[in-house]
């Protein structure tokens, strides 16, 4: 048999797993496959993977000294969590799923696992990852093999749906009369015209800018920091707690990548 593509077995060792126990549970006449050596079962996994698979079921694996070698370790749970989901074996990939998850693999190569294995926890942390941190340019070959073409079209859409979202922040301050609005309890400004006049430049002076900096551009997560801490003249305090007040309630990326979050679950599900 070709051990790349399948390998041979008797049942006794496979009787535990989920997708196998009712098929075995059959009483059998005599001869049949996997009644003896001479007679195995034919398993289509090749079989570095299933002897991996077979040791990690005996707990012939060294956890202690896997951890300290995470090449090793990445591999041999890799080879686990693909075995497992062809088996069925929930709690083989969930150790796995674990093990792999407690590594510090590449955003690329986290997507690439999860779909091949359909690991939906890893999706968002590494679509975040990727749009918000890592230029496209930045990638390398190795990445964007690991990626495939379907998912680096979604994230490429998602960095220039980014690009379009920050810009349409920085160029629209937000509305006072609105914030002004937001709630009664905030003290009442009696030089709101004013306030109104000071906020718009001093969120160009101070944000706006920065915000579409080419090169060193701040997170938008940073601009309730930034406002916070800055003097804004012109502004009454009523108003700035306003302001604040409605900062507060903004996603900022999160819609941006809600929806490439959504549309690279999508995906992988329908491969």
């Amino acid at each position: 048999m070709d051990q790349d593509t399948g390998s041979t077995i008797d049942a006794d060792t496979l009787i535990w797993i989920k997708v196998l126990q009712e098929m075995f549970g059959i009483p059998q006449g005599p001869g049949h496959n996997g009644s003896s050596r001479g007679n195995p079962l034919t398993v289509h996994i090749p079989w570095k993977e299933l002897a991996n698979t077979i040791a990690w079921m005996f707990q012939e694996w060294d956890k202690a000294e896997l951890r300290a070698t995470p090449s090793v370790l990445e591999e041999k749970y890799t080879m686990l969590l693909a075995t497992s989901r062809f088996l069925m074996m929930d709690r083989a990939a969930h150790e796995a799923i674990t093990e792999l998850g407690g590594l510090k693999l590449p955003a690329t190569r986290r997507l690439q696992l999860a779909q091949q294995f359909t690991v939906d926890e890893w999706i968002r942390p590494s679509i975040q990852s990727l749009v918000l941190w890592r230029s496209l340019g930045s990638l390398s070959s190795t990445e964007i093999d690991q990626l495939g073409i379907g998912l680096f079209v979604i994230i490429a859409g998602a960095k220039e749906a980014l690009q379009k979202y920050r810009a349409g922040i920085a160029y629209q301050p937000m509305d006072l009369t609105e914030a002004g609005e937001a709630n009664a309890d905030l003290p009442t400004c009696s030089t709101h015209d004013q306030c109104k006049a000071a906020w718009p430049a001093w969120w160009w002076r101070n944000v706006a800018r920065k915000i579409i900096y080419p090169d060193n551009p701040i997170d938008l997560e940073d601009v309730v920091e930034i406002v916070k801490a800055g003097t804004i003249k012109g502004m009454s305090n009523g108003c700035k707690e306003a302001v604040m007040e409605k900062l507060a309630q903004v996603e900022w990326n999160k819609p941006v990548i809600n929806q490439a979050v959504l549309k690279a679950t999508t995906f992988i599900h329908s491969c």
